[in-house]
């Protein structure tokens, strides 16, 4: 028998395609009439920083004034001989302006069309302009705390690849090897893929949506497969087989915590983690059998929204997402409540301590 609220899921997700079938409709339209007109009232600031070998596109978008952690990063980048373009995807104050200019090669201002690809197409396509070729081309995104530590590897890994795509997390938990893809907030194109004329031509002709649901359905999660089909190599820094192994090797002093914060927080079972929960206490259950629960459950497949014991600590992650999600909301909570703070830069720390007031 088929439960109620399944059945309601089922018809709210038929609902929220259908919304968004005009938005995917228009998403070349407005492209095109971007192209023609829109982009003509984008602001360009020149910054203070030169061209590097390796570039950083870096999307913002921060309506109540730009954080100190933007500027952490920036920071970030340029000890790691990054250049840096800033789009952002509002206008920004003449202040913030002029500070940002100490940091960058560029910034893009523009309004919020297309999402984050839309921003990121304008400053791929501004590097093209200026006929700015660089060895590694590193996009990114805000959407997300980098570095939470000063001494964060993650550009060098990236680096030290010999793939010609990398990202942070390779997310494959679709049962369609289609739908298999890194997360937009972070990539690292190679040499191979930022010279291949295919490359350019992918940016130039990707629609500009408006709806959020088609930015991901159809660009963060097709970009992958379509480089792939290209003939690029693609990897990426962590995947789900790292977070079974962080579950197998978390001390069973700190499973409870952990596995309650995947019943309360992402909706999980007591079932899924029978073996920890059977007799009702953390020393009671066998803990030593998870690793027989935890891969029959989709629990390895949550990497951005993992406990802190896993992400930060286990798998030494150089994010943290700002999402304000219950996911993350909660996520934040274990972070402050479980002594993690003093594993995170003190910029950082500050702003998500505040971050859900």
């Amino acid at each position: 028998m088929i439960h109620t609220s399944k059945i309601y899921r089922e018809i709210n997700r038929i609902g929220v395609q259908i919304k968004g079938l005009p938005d995917y409709w228009m998403g070349q339209a407005r492209r095109i009439s971007y192209d023609r007109v829109g982009s003509a009232g984008n602001t360009i600031t020149e910054g203070r920083k030169p061209v590097s070998a390796d570039m950083a596109i870096l999307l913002i978008y921060q309506p109540r004034g730009l954080l100190e952690s933007l500027f952490l990063q920036l920071e970030h980048l340029l000890s790691k001989g990054l250049g840096v373009v800033i789009v952002s995807n509002r206008k920004v104050l003449e202040h913030d302006r002029n500070r940002l200019s100490e940091y960058c090669h560029l910034i893009i201002e523009r309004k919020n069309i297309g999402y984050d690809f839309g921003g990121y197409r304008d400053g791929i396509l501004a590097l093209h302009k200026r006929s700015i070729h660089p060895k590694s081309l590193f996009v990114m995104n805000d959407s997300v705390w980098f570095p939470i530590r000063k001494d964060c590897d993650l550009i060098d890994r990236c680096r030290e690849s010999r793939s010609d795509i990398v990202g942070v997390f390779y997310n494959n938990k679709s049962k369609f090897p289609k739908n298999h893809h890194l997360q937009s907030y972070f990539y690292r194109f190679g040499e191979k893929v930022v010279s291949d004329s295919r490359f350019l031509a992918y940016w130039r002709k990707i629609p500009m949506y408006n709806d959020k649901r088609n930015v991901i359905r159809n660009l963060e999660i097709k970009l992958t497969k379509n480089f792939q089909l290209m003939g690029f190599g693609i990897s990426s820094l962590y995947a789900p087989e790292d977070i079974l192994k962080a579950f197998k090797n978390i001390e069973v002093r700190n499973i409870r915590p952990v596995l309650d914060y995947y019943i309360s927080a992402l909706g999980y079972d007591q079932n899924t983690f029978w073996s920890a929960y059977k007799n009702e206490s953390p020393k009671g259950g066998d803990t030593h059998a998870l690793p027989i629960d935890v891969p029959n459950s989709r629990v390895f497949f949550h990497f951005l929204d993992a406990h802190p014991e896993i992400l930060i600590r286990k798998l030494n992650s150089p994010i943290i997402k700002k999402n304000r999600d219950k996911r993350f909301v909660a996520q934040r909570k274990a972070i402050i409540e479980g002594g993690f703070l003093k594993e995170i830069d003190a910029v950082i720390q500050k702003e998500l301590i505040n971050w859900d007031r």
